[in-house]
C-alpha cells in the first residue's frame, strides 16, 4: 500500500517556489528553470534551481525531568524532522581552447552572483519561517543547517543550501 504522507513532497514544492522568488531581485536574475530532484542534481545546466529531500530522523529534544532517559526515548522527547537541500547553480566561466583560464574580473563577477544567491535565498527562506507563511505555519521547528559552495564543474558553480523541518506523522 503506497504512503498518504503527501507533507514532505508538498514542503519541498513550498521550498522551492520560496526561492524562486529569492532570486529575480538578484544580479544574476531570475532563474527559470527549476524542480524538484531525486538527489544532487547533475551540473549540466545553468542556471538551475532545485530542491531535494536530503535526509529524514527523529532528534532528541529537551523535555521534563527524565524525558531523555532509557525508555522514554520512544514516547517522548522526540523530534520527528526532515532535510531539505536546494541546490542553486550559474554557469562558471571555463578556460579557452588553448588553456588560459578566466580573467580574474570575470571570476570575481560570477563570485558575486552566486554569494548574492546563497544569501537571497536563505533570507528568503527564514522570513517566510518568520512570518509563518512557509508551510502553512505547520513546521513546529525550521532550521537553517548551512550552506556549502559548490567547486566549478560542467561548467556551472553554485550552493547547496540545508533546512532541517520537524514535521508530525512521518512515524506512527
Amino acid at each position: 500500500m503506497p504512503s498518504e504522507l503527501t507533507t514532505p513532497k508538498e514542503w519541498a514544492i513550498q521550498l522551492l517556489e520560496v526561492a524562486q522568488g529569492a532570486t529575480p531581485t538578484t544580479i544574476g536574475g531570475e532563474i527559470t528553470r527549476s524542480f524538484r530532484t531525486p538527489g544532487l542534481p547533475v551540473p549540466d545546466c545553468c542556471p538551475q534551481l532545485t530542491v531535494h529531500l536530503s535526509g529524514a530522523g527523529l532528534l532528541p529534544t529537551k523535555t521534563g525531568p527524565g524525558g531523555l532517559s532509557p525508555g522514554h526515548r520512544r514516547t517522548v522527547g522526540m523530534v520527528r524532522f526532515v532535510r531539505y537541500t536546494i541546490t542553486v547553480f550559474r554557469c562558471a566561466p571555463t578556460p579557452n581552447e588553448d588553456g588560459t583560464p578566466p580573467a580574474i574580473s570575470v571570476q570575481e563577477a560570477i563570485a558575486d552572483i552566486v554569494e548574492e544567491d546563497v544569501w537571497a535565498i536563505v533570507d528568503a527562506v527564514v522570513k517566510a519561517d518568520a512570518a509563518g507563511t512557509l508551510f502553512g505555519g505547520k513546521c513546529s521547528e525550521f532550521y537553517f543547517d548551512g550552506a556549502t559552495s559548490l567547486d566549478p564543474q560542467g561548467g556551472c558553480v553554485g550552493w547547496i543550501i540545508h533546512f532541517r523541518a520537524a514535521m508530525q506523522g512521518l512515524v506512527g
